[in-house]
């Protein structure tokens, strides 16, 4: 981002930034380093579902060349990308870092080259075979992660997986992580219709045909933002028979708990009891970001619609805790 007049705008200039700034550093002389921007620059508040793909696509094409690959990309939609670029490429077996930073890069006080050289240095070091999130000292699964500040350090965090490693120039990792299967790397099969998944934070005194209107543009599944540990408005007037009609009707309902720390337990209350009877499918601890892109890349490997709620609730690239912490109440 650059300063305009109108206020922070994508910078056509940044990778030739990257490229000057790269090569004043005595850290990476030594590394075979190749740079590539989108044309044009996106701003990340921008992005829609179709760009997850097309940068994935960019990521794997890149890796088939490199050992790592790092990725700049704006913080407002960062955790989105990471966490479909986890399921998109989740076998890969290449470390695939994003990064980005609070301040732009040419305004003072910025950010952006900590936040590279952490980046990079964690690329360098080859122990994370799978997609992160570098930020303010601090290396974190994307699935996991979810952004929480809009200045600072502290972008994002990752409320239930600890950090892979921890610092910048000579990061400490906690331990090495690694794909999840032995298969070699394969793209998924990917349906050629792009899903319509949406998301839909529950309020007080929320109306029903919002529900309504919310499946009707986003037909191929919804995530709902759950009051705590999983309930919801089971009492309002219609609002249990409207999750029972579309999930009849095969719409996916997925349902995560507003508050980023906690364990979701949606039968401990009457309320989130009534809505698992009316076919909310759980979804455990996945964060907001995991949760929509991971409907998303499900319903666009074209999974059949009897099998979605178990994938849901089943760990696809280390983004969720396994079946077995949750068997009260899954869905089959």
């Amino acid at each position: 981002m650059k300063p305009g007049p109108n206020g922070y705008a994508p910078n056509a200039g940044f990778a030739a930034w990257v490229d000057d700034w790269i090569g004043k550093q005595p850290f990476f002389r030594d590394l075979d380093l190749r740079i590539s921007s989108l044309d044009p620059v996106l701003d990340s508040a921008n992005a829609k579902p179709g760009d997850w793909l097309t940068l994935s696509d960019i990521i794997e094409a890149k890796a088939n060349e490199a050992d790592a690959v790092v990725v700049l990309h704006g913080t407002d939609t960062m955790a989105y990308a990471a966490s479909a670029a986890s399921f998109l490429l989740r076998d890969l077996e290449k470390p695939v870092i994003f990064t980005g930073a609070q301040v732009p890069a040419v305004c003072r006080g910025s950010d952006a080259e900590e936040n590279l050289r952490g980046a990079l240095r964690c690329a360098e070091a080859g122990l994370t075979r799978e997609v992160c999130i570098f930020f303010g000292g601090t290396l974190l699964r994307a699935n996991r992660a979810t952004k929480m500040g809009t200045t600072g350090e502290v972008a994002f965090t990752s409320p239930h997986w600890p950090p892979l490693a921890e610092g910048t120039d000579n990061p400490l990792f906690s331990r090495p992580t690694s794909k999840r299967t032995d298969k070699p790397y394969s793209r998924p099969r990917r349906n050629e219709h792009l899903p319509a998944v949406g998301l839909l934070k529950l309020f007080p005194g929320l109306d029903t045909q919002l529900l309504h209107a919310a499946a009707e543009i986003y037909r191929d599944g919804l995530v709902l933002e759950l009051f705590g540990s999983g309930n919801g408005p089971a009492a309002y007037d219609g609002f249990a028979a409207t999750l029972k009609d579309l999930s009849e009707n095969e719409l996916p309902i997925v349902g995560i708990s507003q508050c980023p720390y906690g364990r979701l337990e949606p039968g401990a209350y009457v309320s989130g009891g009534l809505l698992l009877a009316n076919g909310l499918i759980p979804g455990l601890d996945l964060t907001t970001e995991a949760a929509l892109t991971k409907l998303f890349c499900i319903r666009l490997f074209s999974t059949p619609t009897t099998e979605i709620a178990y994938a849901m609730q089943t760990p696809f690239a280390g983004e969720m805790a396994s079946r077995s912490a949750y068997l009260g109440y899954l869905s089959e």
